[in-house]
């Protein structure tokens, strides 16, 4: 592993809240329920490279309750440089 993250400061209280992250070469944006949480994210955040192939990725969070789960989509058509 690289030991690089996408670390956001917010809170999500039930099952139906979640955070999108979507970033390309050109843009990046990170929402939850459609109001950007751009300025909750960390410090020591990196938005990192997905790889060709096998890519591990790990959701993690001071609390993580059962049935959480990370959908990840990839769009090969913008290349991170």
């Amino acid at each position: 592993t690289t030991g690089e993250y996408i670390q956001v400061n917010v809170n999500l209280p039930t099952s139906g809240n979640s955070i999108i992250a979507t970033y390309d070469q050109d843009s990046v944006s990170i929402t939850q329920a459609g109001n950007s949480v751009m300025s909750s994210l960390t410090s020591g955040s990196t938005l990192f490279k997905i790889n060709p192939g096998t890519n591990n990725l790990t959701l993690s969070g001071s609390t993580v309750g059962d049935g959480a789960y990370a959908s990840v989509s990839i769009n090969s058509a913008w290349p991170l440089s």
